[in-house]
């Protein structure tokens, strides 16, 4: 099945000329809330080697993306075009108007995806091309916007390319601002993939942590929503995994229940993130990894398409046993809080022993 999608990708770009994130009825939708996201799906496919799947003509749509999509905003039909057409591309960044920054956010991550599947096509060229733009998020980094002691935050430019004086914690909810359902504290931690950078950004590890305790603590990000997805992920970059077990185990405890899943479930989306975390692993979309927080189910079972099993084992499991102590990948102990596809792929075990307290695993 997961191969039909990708075939009709391909063949979509063949016949209708473009892939949308939204194909309903057989129409491509325009109002995208987000970058040109099919790229993450495929660059994770690419990444994590899953066979049968024409990577060429695959590729044909990352490229096709990469130079005409990009283009922010573009209204509800095709008639409409976008406020600044090519600004994304020609200068890295989207001026003020609709989605503007959480657009150039995203639309870097997605430039990001298409130079992993560009190099190991030894597309030399474009992928020096598309790595280059994946850093145009740097381009909303507005060092003068503070909140509190904070001082860095995503922000939002001008066509003069001068930053805008704007609230940081304002989330204007959707189409409604430069930023898509969020406010500057949720999309300043929305760089997927190049997290250590960010963080030296706010001025390294230690005051990355405590700054994202604070956001958390005092709600300044919907951490239950799409654009947060990895953002508790981000202790794990900062030698911090406790914390990311923490804050994990919250929402899933707290946000997550019969009644229901925290605000829209998306396709899948919310259900998906918590079944992942409950397992106790979560995808970086579009690359070859994963981080490990302390599961909730004391014994999971992967099954897949190769005949082989992943067997997921949750030692001392109790509701405050929330850290992880130690862990052991096929028997062999495992001190790092990330784990690559290639060590799963082929089954075997996945083994934590939990504990009540933070301990000094994975930092």
């Amino acid at each position: 099945m997961i191969r039909g999608n990708f075939r009709s990708f391909i063949d979509r770009l063949k016949n209708n000329g473009q892939v949308r994130d939204a194909f309903i009825g057989g129409v491509d939708g325009y109002s995208d809330q987000g970058g040109n996201n099919v790229d993450n799906i495929i660059a994770d496919a690419y990444t994590k080697k899953l066979s049968g799947i024409n990577w060429d003509d695959a590729y044909k749509l990352l490229k096709y993306n990469a130079e005409n999509e990009r283009l922010g905003f573009t209204g509800t039909s095709a008639v409409k075009r976008p406020a600044f057409g090519d600004a994304y591309r020609t200068q890295g960044w989207i001026p003020d108007t609709t989605s503007s920054s959480s657009y150039t956010l995203e639309y870097a991550y997605n430039d990001f995806s298409a130079a992993q599947v560009a190099k190991g096509l030894d597309k030399k060229t474009d992928y020096k091309k598309y790595l280059l733009r994946s850093k145009s998020w740097e381009n909303l980094w507005d060092t003068t916007k503070v909140d509190q002691e904070y001082r860095g935050f995503m922000g939002i430019r001008a066509v003069d390319g001068k930053y805008k004086d704007f609230d940081v914690r304002k989330n204007a909810g959707s189409w409604k601002n430069a930023f898509y359902e969020a406010s500057s504290w949720t999309y300043s931690y929305f760089v997927p993939h190049n997290f250590p950078r960010l963080i030296e950004l706010m001025g390294g590890k230690t005051i990355f942590v405590e700054q994202l305790e604070f956001a958390l603590n005092n709600r300044l990000i919907d951490y239950g929503n799409e654009p947060s997805f990895l953002t508790l992920r981000a202790f794990n970059h900062a030698s911090r995994p406790d914390l990311t077990s923490k804050w994990v185990h919250k929402l899933m405890h707290n946000g997550f229940s019969l009644a229901g899943v925290p605000g829209n479930d998306d396709s899948g989306a919310m259900s998906s993130w918590y079944v992942f975390s409950a397992m106790g692993f979560f995808p970086n979309a579009g690359q070859d990894f994963y981080y490990l927080n302390a599961p909730l189910f004391k014994k999971s079972e992967l099954k897949f398409e190769n005949g082989k099993s992943l067997i997921i084992i949750a030692n001392n499991l109790n509701d405050k046993n929330i850290y992880i102590k130690s862990c052991r990948i096929n028997g062999k102990i495992w001190n790092k809080s990330i784990i690559r596809h290639e060590q799963i792929v082929n089954g075997g075990t996945l083994e934590f022993e939990l504990t009540d307290t933070p301990s000094e695993w994975g930092k």
